[in-house]
Formats: C-alpha cells, sequence, structure tokens
C-alpha cells in the first residue's frame, strides 16, 4: 500500500480532472499504527531513522501517511466532498474491531 500512494508510483492527473467526482470518506481508529505518521512500517519514517541505504530525504518521499493520503484526494477540492472520521479506541481494522459504529458512520455518509 505504501508503495501505491508513493510519489514515485501514484500519477493523479487525470483522477483530478475527471468531471463527476464522487464523494470520499476515510475512516480510521485512533490506535491505528499502521496508518500513522508515525508509523515504523512507512519506508519515509525508517529513512529518516537511518535504516533504509540510499532515502532520498522526506522531500522525495515524504513520512505521514495521512499527509500523503490527503494529498491523493486534493481532487476533493476540484468539486467533490470529503469526510475523515476517527473512531476513538480503534486500531487499523474499524470496520472489524467496531463494526457497529463503522456502520453507522457509513451509512450517514451515503444517505
Amino acid at each position: 500500500m505504501l508503495n501505491a500512494i508513493s510519489p514515485k508510483y501514484l500519477k493523479l492527473g487525470g483522477v483530478l480532472d475527471v468531471a463527476s467526482k464522487p464523494p470520499v470518506l476515510r475512516v480510521h481508529g485512533t490506535k491505528d499504527m499502521i496508518v500513522s505518521d508515525s508509523s515504523p512500517l512507512d519506508v519515509a519514517v525508517l529513512g529518516l531513522a537511518g535504516y533504509i541505504p540510499g532515502y532520498p530525504g522526506a522531500r522525495q518521499v515524504p513520512t505521514a501517511a495521512h499527509g500523503k493520503a490527503d494529498k491523493s484526494l486534493e481532487y476533493a477540492s476540484k468539486g467533490s466532498t470529503y469526510e475523515r472520521v476517527f473512531i476513538e479506541g480503534s486500531g487499523h481494522t474499524p470496520f472489524i474491531e467496531k463494526p457497529e459504529e463503522f456502520a453507522k458512520k457509513l451509512v450517514d455518509f451515503i444517505y
């Protein structure tokens, strides 16, 4: 997933220009250690810590998983809507850990 949102692979040019943009809902658990601004699974975090030889620096490979995902959704500023919600006490899988709360947020968003 991290490679998928890396600036090396993520090319949003065409997506940003589509005429009809669906609304976006991002749901996160407040205890998520995987999608986190300091995730030990993020190559950029490991690079800054000196664990990745040849890490080109934060300018080319920025840290902050939330920031990367937010950047990938900038098309919302071009005519879509974007909502980001957190589920308190949930980790990386709020739809499994807190299914009722997740379902309510999803249904509220859809309707």
